[in-house]
């Protein structure tokens, strides 16, 4: 992140993202300018953090923007279209909306298949994030109770992620 499109109020907001202080992350994430080369990701980060805080509905609205936003204006760091587009999912499935949350699911696996193709220096990054869409598809698929699905889709997860090397794998929080 060493990128000067990243701005302070981003910096603030992914360190605080990633040290627990949700409140402090919000509030930075707010504070990047519309302007910025780097606001889309804020406002995928704003709604991790909120996802983090347990205010799913507020996730869900707040990633959605995102996405949309994304689509249009673009990201500085295309894999975490795919991360915002589980979250998304994973919204969805803490308001006990599973079998959307796994077409949400799906659908970010599709989006990291056609990204890993537009951006082949990033395949590796694409293929861990497809893996962790697959694994939480596989989730939401064990709350509906399709066991036979989810353990396919668990084993697909596991074999993509075997093609991943360790300092390429995010830290993947529980919700």
């Amino acid at each position: 992140m060493d990128d000067p499109s990243y701005t302070s109020e981003y910096r603030l907001g992914t360190v605080a993202l990633h040290h627990g202080d949700l409140c402090e992350a919000v509030s930075a994430f707010q504070k990047v300018p519309e302007t910025s080369p780097c606001w889309t990701m804020a406002q995928g980060n704003l709604g991790l953090a909120l996802l983090t805080m347990g205010r799913s509905v507020d996730a869900e609205h707040q990633l959605r923007f995102a996405i949309e936003q994304l689509g249009g204006r673009g990201c500085l760091y295309p894999p975490a279209r795919v991360q915002f587009a589980r979250n998304l999912g994973e919204a969805i499935g803490q308001q006990g909306r599973w079998a959307e949350a796994v077409g949400e699911f799906s659908a970010a696996c599709r989006l990291a298949d056609a990204l890993a193709e537009a951006h082949k220096d990033l395949r590796v990054k694409f293929v861990g994030e497809k893996a962790h869409a697959l694994n939480s598809c596989g989730s939401a698929l064990l709350q509906l109770g399709r066991f036979a699905d989810a353990v396919e889709i668990l084993v697909e997860a596991r074999e993509l992620l075997a093609e991943v090397p360790p300092n390429n794998l995010l830290v993947v929080r529980k919700y």
